[in-house]
């Protein structure tokens, strides 16, 4: 499962700039990844979710429409919108 984080923008960065970068995102569809899971890398509870929105509709431009989480150490995915 690939991980797209939401931090780089509470440090300045601009999405396009986002850990892993498009090249990654894009080699990862190719070699038969499916999954993306978002992350906020919080470390305080006011910066959970912190820049999600933003994040997911970056994510469509490059055509992620699906995001995964485990619970109970099941998987689960649904459409991001």
């Amino acid at each position: 499962m690939g991980t797209v984080n939401s931090l780089v923008k509470r440090k300045g960065y601009t999405l396009e700039e986002a850990m892993p970068d498009p090249a990654i995102l894009y080699r990862y569809r190719e070699l038969g990844g499916q999954y993306f899971s978002l992350a906020s890398d919080a470390h305080h509870v006011e910066q959970n979710g912190l820049h999600m929105a933003e994040t997911i509709a970056y994510l469509e431009t490059l055509g992620i429409d699906e995001f995964a989480w485990f619970e109970d150490r099941e998987l689960f995915h649904d459409g991001i919108s």
